[in-house]
């Protein structure tokens, strides 16, 4: 049983707050708890000490630090379907951590949407940590859309894939953001989201996808990989 919950911040008493502007970005889901160690159980759990923001749980041994998988993916595939975009705006409506979109921030006008307030909390972070001009919002992708007032020019989707019976393991940030997202609500049906993102978006939306997934509509192109695909849909 976990001595701990996943939804309060715990911070070393002997932080000064007052040096972390971000914490104002901090969801109201989320409680504020100072103690002297790290939080025990599988967790994880938010710890805020002297050395940055991390994840902490006993089932990996050692704490997680955004910046280990955070813009990693900035180069190849996601490169190549971000081409010919410099300049506009992006909606990332299903960030997670990053990985794909944080490295588009100082070549686009850069959004990232997160509705798990945790996560949320690791993405504004980093952004602060790194003066990245990215806006990050804890909210619901699907909410979003369904009552924004303005569009954006290309509008990014990658919502959480299925989970699937097999022995190799994701990487660890990946196996941290899927125990995180257990407690979520499930996602709207993909042709729902697909539909009212192409409303949204002035120039293109696209779909990140594993290679053998089924294709929702039927795409302007795509662009494939050894194990994932991007479909692209013309706006």
């Amino acid at each position: 049983m976990n001595t701990c919950s996943n939804h309060v911040l715990y911070c070393h008493e002997g932080v000064d707050l007052r040096e972390h502007a971000w914490l104002d970005s901090v969801p109201t889901a989320l409680d504020l708890q100072r103690c002297t160690q790290p939080p025990v159980g599988e967790g994880p759990f938010l710890w805020l000490g002297h050395d940055g923001l991390n994840l902490v749980s006993s089932r990996f041994g050692r704490s997680f630090n955004l910046a280990e998988s955070a813009g990693a993916a900035g180069r190849g595939l996601v490169q190549k379907v971000f081409a010919n975009t410099e300049g506009m705006s992006v909606l990332d409506a299903f960030a997670g951590f990053g990985q794909d979109t944080l490295a588009l921030a100082h070549s686009h006008r850069l959004e990232c949407v997160e509705r798990n307030p945790v996560v949320h909390v690791l993405l504004s972070h980093y952004v602060w940590q790194h003066r990245l001009p990215v806006r990050t919002t804890h909210d619901d992708a699907f909410a979003l859309l369904q009552r924004a007032s303005h569009s954006w020019d290309v509008i990014y989707l990658d919502p959480m894939f299925p989970a699937r019976k097999k022995q190799a393991l994701p990487n660890r940030g990946m196996q941290l953001l899927r125990m995180l997202q257990v407690e979520q609500p499930l996602e709207p049906e993909l042709d729902e989201l697909l539909d009212l993102a192409r409303q949204r978006a002035t120039r293109k939306v696209i779909l990140k996808r594993r290679l053998k997934d089924a294709v929702a509509h039927k795409p302007s192109s795509q662009l494939r990989g050894r194990t994932i695909r991007f479909d692209v849909y013309a706006c």
